[in-house]
Parts: C-alpha cells; structure tokens; sequence
C-alpha cells in the first residue's frame, strides 16, 4: 500500500497547486487505497477542468480586449514605472509609423515628442505644482502621480518620417498586481480640429478683405 500512499499524495499536492485548496477528504466506503487512489484522480481530474475552463475564459476575455484595442483608432501606450513602453496599441503604430516591435521594451514616450515643448511644460507645471519637474519622462505623469486624476495636454508628436501632428494626450495612474506603479497614455489626434480653431480665430479677427485686424483684435489687445 505505501506506493499508492505515495502517489495519493502526489495527487493531493497537484490538487492544491490546481485549485489552491487542500485536497477533500476521501467518503465513507473508500477507505481501501484503490477506493481512495479513485477518488483522488476523479478529484483531481475535476480539478484540471476547472482550471481549463478559466483560462479557456481568460483567453476569451484577452482575445476580446485585443479585439478592442485594435479597433480604438487612438494611439495607446503603457509604460512602466521607468517610462519603457510595456504596449502600444495598433492605433499607436498607425498613428506614429513606429511597430509595436521596436517600441515595446526598447524606448519611452520622448522618441515622439518634441523636447523643447516638454521643456516649456516642465517649466509650467512646476509653477502649478509647487515643485521640481524634470523635463523627459516625469513631465508626463508629475500632475497624474500629484493629483490622482488623469491628466490631460495638448502636446504635438513627430512620427518616425519627421512629419508632426497635435493630439490631446489623456494619462493616468495605475498600479500592477505587485503594487507598482503604471501609466497609461490615451492620445487623439485633434490636428485637424486646431487648423480649424485656428482658422476660426483668423476669420474672427481679422478683415476678409484687406486681412488687416478688425475692431474684435483692437480690444482684446487693449485688454
């Protein structure tokens, strides 16, 4: 019987490690080490199932995520606690020109920005803040980490063929299941909504004809 005691226990951690729990107790009318041997693989095949049902959901669950992601026409982009991009999304790729292959794990969100605009916002959100702000990978998330609030800015990217575009960058805060801290970065291309606000702005202000300001400009100067 002690090789069949043996395995049983066997059986019994495989269970705990399966289900983490401890295994149940045998019932009444298997006490003999075959009745138990039996009841042990039935438990332990239960056990499998179980766990093959939840991570056949889990990868549902991941497929649709990843179904999702790829439909968002917005660029999004996680990092980790030191800036190293951890995901960028299928509209980040198409929105930049980058691959999610030379970007994840090799490079943080300043490869698309402008410095000397991350410099200015440095500047301003120590002011606003009360403290030193570094220019690079802290001028994204200083006002998300002070507040606990997403943050959002208009900041203009540079895709990788050099041409530009302005966008309205959403970031936030988040912890992984260790506790350390993660952030997340949804970006909208509001290009075209700018060149019209700008446009707006022109016409407003100026005379359609000679192009010289109008009276509206005279007082908001005076002002």
């Amino acid at each position: 019987a002690r090789p069949l005691q043996t395995i049983q226990r066997r059986i019994d951690k495989l269970i705990e490690k399966q289900s983490g729990e401890a295994a149940l107790r045998c019932p009444v009318g298997a006490e003999n080490e075959l009745g138990q041997m039996n009841f042990a693989l039935q438990l332990l095949d239960e056990t499998m199932e179980a766990r093959l049902a939840s991570d056949r959901s889990l990868r549902e669950q991941e497929r649709f995520g990843a179904s999702i992601l790829a439909a968002l026409p917005q660029a999004v982009v996680a990092v980790d606690g030191d800036g190293v991009i951890t995901l960028f999304s299928p509209g980040a790729e198409a929105m930049l020109g980058y691959s999610a292959e030379e970007m994840v794990g090799k490079q943080t969100p300043l490869i698309y920005h402008d410095f000397e605009e991350v410099r200015r916002r440095a500047r301003e959100l120590s002011e606003e803040l009360g403290l030193a702000v570094e220019p690079g990978f802290q001028t994204f998330i200083a006002k998300a980490q002070a507040t606990g609030l997403p943050d959002e800015h208009e900041w203009t990217y540079v895709r990788k063929d050099g041409s530009s575009l302005t966008v309205l960058l959403t970031v936030s805060v988040f912890s992984d299941t260790q506790g350390e801290p993660r952030y997340c970065g949804v970006s909208t291309d509001i290009t075209r909504r700018s060149q019209v606000a700008a446009e707006m702005s022109r016409l407003a202000h100026l005379d359609p004809l000679t192009q010289l300001p109008n009276r509206r400009l005279l007082h908001d100067r005076i002002r």
